[in-house]
């Protein structure tokens, strides 16, 4: 298990609680992520240019740890879309991994002693030939522990 309160607002329900230790949703040139009523996050990026959609200040003691998400691509195509984690000391990429693979069961990566605070993000990356992505996340779920990165 994660400590408690590792990951806040997994199912995308409150939207009354503040930033940073809550989603951070994104409107803007890259696309946007906003909450679904009852839950559920629906994220559309344009596929233009690289940014963050949604993204969640954490305090992961180190070690290794797997993020899985539950949720639908709408029509299709999510390769554009990827999670990081980043730590918040210098802004260094700890890890990233294909939004289809957190999908299709789990991602895993490992938190350095000399990171105290990350932040996750689910990103866009642009191509040579833009691709726009869809997707409805119904959750996000992190555990210690966890496979292969």
């Amino acid at each position: 298990m994660v400590p408690a309160g590792a990951l806040y607002d997994p199912d995308f329900r409150d939207a009354a609680a503040p930033a940073p230790f809550n989603w951070t949703l994104t409107s803007s040139t890259v696309g946007f992520a906003e909450r679904q009523k009852g839950g559920g996050l629906h994220v559309t990026y344009y596929g233009h240019e690289d940014g963050a959609l949604a993204s969640q200040l954490l305090l992961l003691p180190p070690g290794r740890y797997a993020l899985s998400a539950s949720g639908s691509a709408n029509g299709g195509n999510v390769d554009p879309l990827r999670w990081a984690l980043i730590c918040a000391k210098g802004n260094k990429s700890i890890a990233t991994s294909p939004l289809a693979a957190a999908l299709a069961g789990g991602w895993a990566f490992d938190v350095p002693a000399d990171c105290p605070a990350q932040r996750l993000e689910l990103q866009g990356s642009a191509s040579d030939m833009p691709q726009q992505a869809e997707v409805t996340l119904r959750s996000v779920r992190l555990s210690r522990g966890g496979g292969n990165a």
